[in-house]
């Protein structure tokens, strides 16, 4: 017998009631002790009171998202056509993530293939000569090319959670986007296996609902053609959710957010304009000869039908009738919070899109470092969105487009039966690299002498350097650079570049850094020699 009990009890043969009261406490205390475990006496405790008020609840993917996608799509369009701060966000990562295209460089698996380094070359730049050709003119609606497709697609995807291409069943392979909106259940409404327009069947995906009008009734699409199994259609989005059919918008977690935001800044704007027009009201004992005209002419005026609203103007004078009187509540003032608080909120807003305010707001006023930093910080979350867009876009596409070459007998040496059976194969013809527009840099300089010592170091390679730098292929600069050299060499005029390059400080401008801006020359003019120089058409590796 435990010792609380033994005291309960000897207090019990003089007083009854206190060792009922002694016992009821010990269950309560136990009862506490029971609930205040791990996260119930934190985050998920029932008795605090900071979180009494928190009401939270949680359904499946599809009753938190998937009931929620359409007005999330429309207040996340409505935000990019009215918000600054919105349509800044978006346009960042379109700009940086996409540009002026990503583009694949064949890299075909020859050991697999049984292929020597000769016969290698040769598929590959019949590869890059027919896909040149092709994506000038690849769009569906009106021809628009494949790099101008990745943007809209890129776009879409953020401001709608998801968009879908169609693939089609002939050679012509012409892509046709379809927005988020058309993809639904039409009027008789979805069932357990059709909602949002997506259809599961035994936790998969196996088909998707379209329409062309707002009425019309959805046409179902096959993610996959049943003999062939080749895909009929490409979803574009990042889950979040398991089991999640439609995509979230990139806006949705800063809607509020950025809609505040917006209205505080319409708000101050408006002030300002209202406190700069000069109004004068001249006020007499008998109106019979009005002075002054009215403030705002009348085919000017946003509300001429009210009789009772007065409209202000530029320097105006109004003259009031016998009797009446005007009162103004002053908006004139200088907000000097304005400016801090914009930036501040912009701070939380950039935290939550992974995009540096510095960057959001196009404002670098910090040191070297910080701005470096929010580049750096900013390229984390570019090369992501980038990854996620040649692997759902880019290079389903770009397979297809390799497996319509084999098939018309445009690629030399590929066993079709081993293609059309082996996975393996197929992949090993389908490697590519994927390159983009590079970063930037902030002091190139800097950022040349850096990268000669991570190739001097083996950490790197001149590759790796040129496409991190610019976006170029080495390969092709070097080819150019030799093409360069011996032209200079037929003129006559090699002799006279390396006069110039090895010219003194004072020859070359100025006297300011001689030692250290020679040494800068010397050290360009060494990699210009290697090949790291910059290729116009190039872009970086994914």
């Amino acid at each position: 017998m435990k010792l609380g009990n033994i005291i309960d009890k000897t207090i019990g043969v003089f007083s009854p009631e206190a060792e009922l009261k002694r016992r009821a406490y010990r269950e309560k205390t136990k009862v506490f002790q029971v609930l205040n475990k791990g996260y119930s006496e934190h985050g998920a405790s029932k008795r605090k009171k900071s979180l009494i008020g928190m009401d939270a609840d949680s359904g499946t993917a599809d009753e938190d998202i998937g009931e929620n996608h359409t007005l999330l799509v429309k207040r996340s369009r409505s935000l990019w056509q009215g918000s600054t701060v919105a349509t800044a966000a978006i346009k960042n990562v379109v700009t940086n993530s996409v540009g002026t295209g990503l583009q694949p460089k064949p890299n075909i698996d020859s050991d697999y293939l049984g292929l020597n380094e000769k016969q290698k070359e040769e598929i590959e730049g019949i590869i890059e000569k027919h896909y040149n050709f092709w994506k000038k003119d690849c769009g569906y609606f009106k021809g628009e090319s494949f790099e101008e497709l990745q943007s809209l697609v890129m776009l879409s995807q953020l401001m709608s959670g998801d968009v879908f291409i169609l693939l089609p069943i002939d050679e012509s392979l012409q892509l046709q986007i379809i927005e988020a909106d058309q993809v639904a259940n039409g009027m008789l409404g979805g069932n357990q296996d059709i909602k949002n327009g997506v259809e599961m069947k035994d936790g998969k995906i196996v088909a998707y609902h379209i329409k062309g009008k707002a009425f019309e009734t959805p046409k179902r699409i096959e993610l996959r053609g049943k003999d062939s199994n080749k895909r009929n259609i490409l979803h574009i989005m990042q889950s979040e959710r398991p089991g999640q059919r439609r995509g979230v918008p990139f806006l949705a977690h800063v809607i509020e957010d950025l809609k505040q935001l917006d209205r505080y800044q319409k708000a101050e704007l408006h002030a300002a304009v209202i406190s700069s027009f000069l109004t004068v009201f001249v006020q007499t004992a008998d109106v019979t000869d009005p002075l002054g005209i009215p403030p705002v002419p009348e085919s000017e005026q946003v509300d001429s039908e009210d009789e009772s609203s007065y409209e202000l103007g530029q320097g105006s004078v109004v003259t009031m009738d016998k009797g009446e009187t005007i009162s103004v509540v002053n908006p004139a003032r200088q907000n000097a919070t304005f400016d801090s608080f914009i930036t501040s909120i912009s701070r939380n807003i950039g935290a939550a899109l992974e995009i540096p305010f510095e960057v959001l707001l196009k404002h670098f006023s910090s040191s070297y470092s910080a701005s470096r930093a929010a580049l750096l910080e900013l390229w984390k979350m570019i090369k992501n969105k980038r990854h996620f867009l040649i692997n759902q876009f880019c290079r389903p596409v770009y397979e297809e487009f390799i497996t319509i070459l084999v098939y018309e007998g445009k690629i030399p040496y590929v066993n079709i039966e081993q293609f059309k059976n082996d996975p393996l194969y197929r992949e090993s013809l389908f490697r590519s690299l994927w390159y983009g527009p590079s970063q930037g840099q902030i002091d190139p300089l800097k950022e040349v002498v850096a990268a000669e010592k991570r190739i001097s170091l083996g950490i790197t390679t001149r590759s790796q350097e040129t496409m991190e730098m610019n976006g170029g292929d080495w390969e092709k600069n070097a080819i150019q650079l030799k093409k360069e050299k011996e032209l200079l060499k037929e003129l006559d005029l090699l002799t006279e570049e390396k006069k110039s390059n090895t010219s003194s400080p004072e020859e070359s401008g100025g006297s300011r850094g001689g030692k250290r801006d020679g040494a800068g020359r010397k050290k360009v003019k060494q990699l210009e020699e290697t090949g790291d120089g910059d290729d116009k058409g190039g872009e970086e590796d994914e």
